[in-house]
This record gives C-alpha cells, sequence and structure tokens, in this order.
C-alpha cells in the first residue's frame, strides 16, 4: 500500500512539475498597469511589462510573492545572454534600458541565439518594471544601474 502511495505522490510531483518546462507556441509581451494587474497573466509564461514608474520595486515583490524566496540583486554583465532559473525576475531600471529576450524553449548556440529566430527587444523606461518567466533568455544592452529581484518557489529552486 505504501508503494502505492508513493508511486502515485511521485507521479503528481512528475506532472507538477513538467508543468514548468511546458513553453507557451505563440510569443506575446503582455502589458498591464499596477491597479489592473491580474495575477492570472504570470501562468501566461510571457514576459509583462508594468508600465507604472515604481520607486521601489521591493516594496512591491514583498508584497505580490510574500510566499516566496525573493532575493535582490545588482545586476548581469552588458552585451552577455543570461537563462533566467528564478520563476520569475523583475527587472526594475533606474534609466531608460533595452533589454532582449529570446523565448523559452529556444537553446542559445554557444551563447547566442539561432540567427534565424527572432529577437525581442524590450525598451524600458526609467522606473518601469519588466517580469521575466522561467527559462527566458535576456540580455541587457547597456550598463545601467538596474535593481533585479529574483523570485523562486518552492520548486524553482531545485530546478535547472
Amino acid at each position: 500500500m505504501k508503494l502505492i502511495v508513493l508511486i502515485v505522490i511521485a507521479i503528481i510531483i512528475y506532472i507538477y512539475v513538467s508543468y514548468y518546462y511546458r513553453t507557451p507556441d505563440n510569443v506575446s509581451i503582455l502589458q498591464s498597469r499596477l491597479n489592473e494587474f491580474d495575477f492570472s497573466l504570470l501562468n501566461e509564461k510571457q514576459p509583462i511589462i508594468i508600465e507604472d514608474r515604481l520607486k521601489d520595486s521591493n516594496e512591491l515583490s514583498k508584497l505580490w510573492f510574500k510566499w516566496n524566496q525573493i532575493k535582490t540583486f545588482g545586476g548581469y554583465d552588458d552585451n552577455k545572454w543570461y537563462k533566467n532559473k528564478y520563476k520569475y525576475i523583475l527587472v526594475h531600471p533606474e534609466n531608460d534600458t533595452d533589454i532582449l529576450l529570446y523565448p523559452a524553449g529556444k537553446n542559445l548556440v554557444n551563447n547566442e541565439p539561432d540567427p534565424e529566430e527572432q529577437l525581442i527587444i524590450i525598451k524600458l523606461k526609467a522606473n518601469q518594471l519588466l517580469i521575466i518567466p522561467y527559462h527566458w533568455h535576456f540580455m541587457i544592452e547597456t550598463k545601467n544601474n538596474i535593481n533585479f529581484i529574483g523570485i523562486h518557489d518552492l520548486l524553482t529552486r531545485f530546478l535547472l
């Protein structure tokens, strides 16, 4: 009986974890305002731009993701591609910033996107917020003061 319960639990965990690796077929950039934000947008696994200008993204992350592990850090090297290993990365620049995105499910070859694939360029204005979903690739084009907030849930801490 214990073996059956363990097998059922393992299957449920496998199905749940597999959703983290499913990517949308079509890419779109979602936009919202703070007072209109719908948390179901996060389930779309698409980048989200919050059009409002925020003074403090740390307060917002604590309010929206209070049950998750939140890590604030300074940044990434310029002109280098990174794969988001957090459930979400919140990008909050102090100055106007260009961010290049390459969809989840696409692989980098020699740390470069496939030249046949289309890149997405996001032009964030100062103090706007970009939410990058799990496994999306991104590159920051210019060195600005950018606040990055990584949001982990229970599983993304252990997934690659």
